[in-house]
């Protein structure tokens, strides 16, 4: 484990300068040796000679809806955790949380979360290999890890350090039907496999280092640096420290056999103050743990093997910052073997593959209960009228076994004249087992009524002393004592899923001469849970007028299916476990007053979500560009939100009345080839959208919906669910990449630029302004708030030293200018983040 300190300030400096003294020297000695053995050559010198290099494919051009990442492209983006999400930063049709970039949540390392063509966070299928890192269990849980009965979650199960991927891949419009469960987009990241000489050993060790004094903020306001001086909130997090090491080993040990193993650890440590009196530590910290094996093994010319080995894990140790000896851990772990084959036959090339995931997420706290006292001269260590002790989540678990077998058959192309037909078929099974569970009992307790005017001492009529009754209380100048009457009974127990599926596609690619190339599909899906089978038919066309590449249309035509809320029967049955218990006096038994909530409707009453997708694009290359011009309409239907049925009693359900609609123009241009200019090799990118997306809610499990079906919006009535979507919903946005090489030299330069978006304020109208209104009360007002266009400036620079044995130093510097920008969170708006640095250091051998 990394550990700093205090003390590492000084000694970070003494290493840099340590560094700094010692690298010239080095570094001369490494580049005459590399000279020696180096041919001479003129032009731009590549930057190591090492005889290891990595490939994980021949490098492959974009096209509407497919964008290729590689390696280097990974290495060289501005990027301070080196998420998936964060090199997602440059694709337009990519949008992220609003509250992505806030100043308050700079000590966070997890993946966060994306959009694709419009769609919701938990809509995208996300692959490493062949296995899904998608949650299907707890994709809304969001960041709070107090909750009683859920665990904090996102869209992604793992987070994945890019600097350990060979590629990473986005299919958001035209996917062929060998992908489904999915109505955004698919983003696949592959890992590396070594092709090197034989018999030698090759690697890479790298470290990183960011922090708050290597961070600016840019405070909208008094309160906000006020909340950030406090020092006592998550979500203004003022002193962190981040670090992240990786190593890579690499080789082949016989001619057919090549061997990679990977391991990364990424470290935050959060210095926060609790919200108490003493103002004790309850410092934080993130762990974010990758270890990959990849083994490929060429058994003949035609038939190989590849395996992959992965453990990921999502560490956290929180405090609640009111509440004494809350300490608690969550910690969110992936075990993944990926087990594929792939035989070249006369007439078709087979691949197969054997998954197996298991899936563990746990809450670990430090009391089984959570106790809530008006402040007296015992219960005295809260700052407000009253005090808490104890965890406000219950421990919790979350468990997922999977496996699946896939099969994909890719035919030769029957030819005859000037029509091609070439055919891919394939067909996956899988089983997927998940479980709920509270390990045990847990009480939360109601801040006590008023008791006992005449005095009480907390003794019960056995002459025992009640626990939950505190005799020091006292109301006008007098003692007179309170004990709880009222409490939640948060049961042991849990709850097991198990669903069997399977699904088949094919792919047809027809060729008709050198102009027309038509690409059909068809994916079938079906399971024993919600025994709803589901179509989904694939088509886009392109029409190459010049019968070459230089400018081809392209239509298309597809229906996409999401994932059939698996999570939701795990969801149903949560609040069948929680059970209302009261007491009158101290010498009562706590009874039970009823279940919290009743049952929702059965999952196999609902439809799967889909969209239907019209896509028209043109591409073209000329003047040394590549340029992709794409409007994308999606029409998102039968989508799964939660509702409220009835208050009395509280009950809720899922419907399929969820709907959206999106419209995307989007534009890229990009470099065909290095050009040359002042001594350097440069590739530009640039990439635009403009997105229009309408909604009627934010998610399936939307708290919105549980408001009041009324509220103002501008000045009328109108119900909650038709409010503006506010989230992922950038209208315009643009990015332009310049990526340049000076020898050892490299420079990424990344500007982008949000234009501004109307936001959602909400407030609460006073008491004497309420009013009703279709038999419910109106309480709640939303207006309308602009917020400010956003340019930023990011850079990556690395310079290498050596040859044979290279050391690089890099910097990365986020919004390099220290733009002020901000965003809107409820009815207050926050601080983006401003200026800040990152520093890395890398060790090849």
């Amino acid at each position: 484990m990394l550990i700093w300190d205090n003390k590492m300030k000084s000694s970070l400096s003494l290493l840099s300068a340590s560094i700094m003294i010692l690298m010239p020297n080095w570094a001369n000695a490494q580049e005459v040796a590399a000279e020696k053995a180096a041919p001479q050559t003129t032009g731009i010198m590549p930057s190591v000679v090492l005889p290891a290099v990595y490939v994980s494919s021949v490098p492959r051009q974009n096209d509407i809806g497919r964008t290729y990442y590689d390696a280097e492209k990974l290495q060289n983006t501005p990027a301070i955790n080196r998420t998936i999400t964060e090199m997602l930063k440059q694709h337009p049709n990519v949008q992220f949380d609003r509250a992505d970039q806030a100043a308050g949540t700079q000590g966070e390392i997890f993946a966060t979360d994306f959009s694709i063509n419009g769609a919701l966070q938990y809509d995208n299928q996300i692959l490493l290999n062949n296995a899904s890192i998608a949650n299907e269990i707890n994709p809304v849980g969001g960041d709070n890890s107090f909750a009683a009965d859920k665990l904090p979650g996102s869209a992604q199960t793992a987070t994945i350090n890019t600097a350990l991927l060979c590629e990473l891949s986005v299919l958001d419009s035209n996917v062929s039907a060998e992908y489904g469960g999915f109505v955004g987009g698919v983003v696949k990241a592959k890992t590396c496999v070594p092709k090197t000489a034989t018999g030698k050993i090759y690697g890479k060790i790298s470290y990183d280092y960011t922090s708050s004094d290597w961070t600016k903020y840019n405070y909208v306001n008094a309160s906000e640096l006020e909340d950030f001086d406090k020092n006592n909130n998550i979500n203004y997090q003022k002193d962190f420290k981040k670090q992240g090491l990786s190593a890579t080993v690499y080789g082949k040990p016989t001619n057919n056999l090549g061997l990679s193993l990977s391991l990364s650890r990424r470290l935050s440590d959060i210095y926060l103050k609790a919200n108490l009196p003493d103002a004790r530590a309850y410092n934080q910290q993130r762990t974010a743990d990758n270890a990959m094996l990849d083994a490929e093994y060429q058994i003949n010319a035609n038939n190989s093997v590849k395996l992959n080995l992965s453990y990921t894990n999502n560490g956290s140790l929180r405090y609640q910052p009111n509440v004494a000896d809350s300490k608690h851990t969550v910690d969110q772990q992936n075990y993944i073997v990926d087990l594929s084959f792939s035989h070249d036959l006369p007439n078709f090339q087979l691949k197969h593959a054997l998954v197996y995931k298991q899936e563990k997420q746990q809450r670990k706290v430090s009391s089984d209960e959570y106790i809530s006292w008006r402040k007296s001269a015992a219960k005295d260590w809260g700052v407000g009228t009253a005090v808490n002790e104890g965890t406000t989540g219950t421990p919790l678990e979350q468990n997922g076994n999977s496996w699946q077998y896939q099969l994909k058959a890719a035919f030769n192309p029957y030819e005859n004249g000037r029509f091609s037909h070439q055919m891919t078929v394939g067909a996956s099974l899988n089983q997927q087992q998940a479980d709920w569970r509270r390990t045990s009992d847990y009480y939360w307790y109601f801040i006590p009524e008023i008791k006992g005017a005449n005095g009480t001492d907390c003794q019960r009529a056995d002459g025992s002393i009640d626990k939950y009754c505190d005799s020091t209380y006292e109301r006008n100048n007098k003692t007179v004592g309170q004990y709880h009457t009222r409490r939640t009974y948060y049961q042991a127990g849990a709850i097991n899923l198990k669903q069997l599926g399977w699904s088949a596609f094919t792919q047809h690619k027809l060729t008709f001469g050198q102009r027309l190339t038509v690409n059909l599909g068809l994916r079938y899906d079906d399971d024993n849970m919600t025994k709803k089978a589901t179509i989904a038919p694939r088509f886009h066309l392109t029409y190459q007028p010049f019968a070459n590449s230089d400018l081809a249309l392209t239509l298309g035509a597809n229906r996409y299916y999401g994932r059939n809320a698996f999570n939701l029967s795990l969801q149903d049955g949560i609040k069948n476990f929680a059970w209302d218990q009261r007491r009158t006096n101290l010498d009562d038994n706590w009874q039970t007053i009823g279940n919290l909530t009743g049952a929702r409707i059965a999952r196999n009453a609902l439809k799967s979500p889909s969209t239907d997708e019209y896509v028209a694009g043109i591409t073209a290359k000329a003047y040394n560009t590549n340029w992709q011009l794409q409007y994308t309409r999606r029409n998102y239907q039968d989508q799964i939100r939660q509702y409220r049925v009835s208050t009395t009693p509280l009950v809720w359900a899922y419907d399929n009345l969820g709907k959206s609609q999106s419209d995307i123009y989007s534009l890229t241009l990009a470099s065909a080839k290095p050009f040359k200019l002042f001594g350097g090799e440069h590739e530009l990118s640039l990439g635009g959208s403009y997105t229009k997306t309408l909604r009627n809610f934010n998610d399936f499990d939307d708290s919105t919906l549980r408001d009041d079906p009324y509220v103002l919006y501008q000045g009328r009535v109108v119900e909650h669910t038709d409010l503006p979507a506010v989230n992922y919903n950038q209208p315009w946005r643009a990015t332009l990449s310049i990526h340049s090489r000076f020898n050892r030299l490299s420079l990424n330069n990344q500007l982008s630029y949000r234009a501004g978006q109307i936001g959602l304020a909400k407030s609460t109208l006073p008491a004497d302004k309420q009013f009703d209104h279709a038999g419910s009360v109106v309480r709640q007002e939303y207006s309308k708030k602009r917020m400010g266009g956003v340019v930023n400036w990011d850079l990556n620079a690395r310079y290498e030293f050596g040859g044979a044995y290279q050391l690089a130093l890099g910097l990365t510097a986020k919004n390099l200018l220290n733009r002020k920008s901000q965003y809107l969170s409820g009815a207050d708006v926050r601080s983006e983040v401003g200026r800040q640095y990152l520093a890395q250091v890398d060790f090849k051998f």
